[in-house]
């Protein structure tokens, strides 16, 4: 196995802790759309959706599959030529989405906080997950071992 910086198995159990959180939250959405079993019944009505069905998926593919693919791709380093022609040169795809991952997650807790305010513990600790990830993702020794 190649040496590797603290920081990059910091983002890496990051990551990991945000695939935990959305496989939870989304089995918890999809296992019962109306929201009862996670106690968020009551803000369904403050949403543009019908059931939580759709915030379910969301949570499966973004922060459980995403998660899990960038795990990978930071270990063992694939080559991803569709990804890498749209990159600037020198960065490596997974450090790249890897960011990217934390901006989206930003937005998602923006979005949940504009529509249903900010108020559940899991969302104090998914704000901090994402600020780890965003901070290792560009801690230099992290940077260094991703982008040329």
């Amino acid at each position: 196995m190649a040496h590797r910086p603290m920081g990059v198995w910091l983002l890496i159990l990051s990551l990991a802790l945000l695939t935990l959180g959305g496989l939870a939250g989304a089995y918890g959405f999809l296992s019962d759309p109306s929201g009862v079993g996670m106690g968020m019944d009551g803000v369904l009505h403050l949403l543009p959706v019908e059931s939580y069905v759709v915030p379910g998926l969301f949570l499966l593919v973004a922060f459980t599959l995403v998660p899990i693919v960038l795990i990978y791709a930071l270990l063992a380093r694939p080559a991803w030529p569709l990804a890498e022609r749209w990159l600037p040169r020198g960065a490596y795809w997974g450090w790249s989405a890897s960011l990217a991952l934390a901006i989206v997650l930003a937005g998602w807790l923006l979005l949940q906080a504009s529509m249903i305010g900010f108020d559940w513990p899991v969302q104090w600790f998914t704000a901090g997950l994402n600020a780890a990830i965003l901070a290792f993702t560009l801690t230099p020794s992290v940077r260094r071992a991703y982008v040329i």
